[in-house]
C-alpha cells in the first residue's frame, strides 16, 4: 500500500467528499475525463466558475460544488486540490492518480467507483495494484 501524510482537516475533507459523491443521483453528470465541461461541451478551466446547470464533472469537479467557499478561493485546479485534499498532480501522483487521474474513463467511470477508491484509500491507502477495481470494491 502507498499512503501519504495528510493533516486530519486534509482526511475530513475527503471523507466529507466520499459522501457527498454518494448523495448524487446524476450518473450522466459524472465523467472521470473532463475536471469540468459546461453545457456546450468547453472546459471550465477556472474552478470558481464551475455551477450545477449543465456540467458535467470528475470527482475533483463535484469538490468545487462539495467546497463552494474554498472553490470561489481558487482558479487553479491544482492548487484547489491542494488546499482541500493535500495533493496534487506530479506531487504524491501515485495517490492523486488512484482518486483523480482520468484514465479511470476507461476503467470505472462511475461516481459511486469514485467514491470507493476514495473510502477505499482511506482506510488502506493505495493499492500495489492501484487500476484494479475489484481491489478497492471488494475491501472498502
Amino acid at each position: 500500500m502507498i499512503m501519504i501524510k495528510l493533516t486530519k482537516r486534509h482526511r475530513a475533507n475527503l471523507r466529507k467528499h466520499d459522501k457527498f459523491l454518494r448523495n448524487q443521483a446524476v450518473q450522466s453528470k459524472f465523467d472521470m475525463q473532463y475536471l469540468a465541461v459546461d453545457y456546450r461541451g468547453d472546459k471550465i478551466e477556472d474552478v470558481s466558475d464551475v455551477c450545477v446547470c449543465g456540467t458535467v464533472m470528475c470527482s475533483l469537479g463535484y469538490a468545487a460544488l462539495c467546497f463552494p467557499r474554498i472553490a470561489r478561493q481558487h482558479d487553479n485546479w491544482d492548487e484547489f486540490c491542494q488546499d482541500i485534499f493535500g495533493m496534487e498532480p506530479y506531487k504524491g501522483w501515485l495517490v492523486w492518480d488512484f482518486l483523480f487521474n482520468g484514465k479511470w474513463t476507461r476503467i470505472d467511470n462511475t461516481i459511486t467507483g469514485a467514491a470507493d477508491r476514495i473510502d477505499y484509500f482511506l482506510k488502506h491507502g493505495v493499492p500495489v495494484d492501484r487500476w484494479n477495481p475489484e481491489v478497492y470494491r471488494s475491501a472498502s
